[in-house]
């Protein structure tokens, strides 16, 4: 059985499903006692929808100027050579 410490210090790996069968079970089976770290996981999870949504928006920013540029400059595209 884990502890709150060791719970908290894996936590973020095992909602990312990198921990292995048993390492990942007790952090579940420990979530399901202890509401301090429930509550830890809660909060770790709305941090990484939180930080998802930034990234997907500054992606899509960056595609959009990408394409603006690529269809702003025709000589880019090969369209009128040199």
């Amino acid at each position: 059985m884990k502890n709150c410490d060791s719970t908290r210090e894996s936590l973020g790996a095992w909602l990312d499903g990198e921990l292995d069968r048993a390492e990942s079970e007790a952090v579940r089976a420990h979530l399901e006692g202890c509401v301090a770290c429930k509550e830890e996981q809660r909060q770790l999870e709305k941090l990484q929808v939180a930080l998802k949504s930034v990234l997907d928006s500054e992606a899509s920013r960056i595609a959009l100027i990408g394409s603006v540029r690529f269809l702003a400059d025709p000589e880019s595209r090969g369209l009128f050579p040199r």
